[in-house]
């Protein structure tokens, strides 16, 4: 798997290359609710009240998750080419 540099010598434009994936589930009271994630990101998920909501989420989940790995000594895996 190739990997790209930790975050902090990312450009913002690699970071929101990743592809997002959403899906609508059902809360138990049947309301509609929505996962976002990046398929290239392993764990990287939020969710939202609408698919704009759970993507929005999402941007700071993925900033959270590179951050993680960069304080982790982690590579990051570089966007794939979907």
């Amino acid at each position: 798997m190739m990997t790209a540099p930790a975050p902090e010598s990312q450009s913002p434009r690699l970071s929101s290359a990743y592809s997002v994936a959403v899906r609508e589930e059902r809360l138990s009271d049947g309301t509609p609710w929505f996962v976002a994630n990046h398929p290239d990101l392993p764990g990287c998920m939020s969710d939202g009240a609408s698919p704009e909501e759970a993507i929005a989420n999402l941007a700071e989940a993925r900033a959270f998750y590179l951050a993680t790995l960069a304080e982790d000594g982690l590579r990051v895996p570089f966007p794939s080419t979907r």
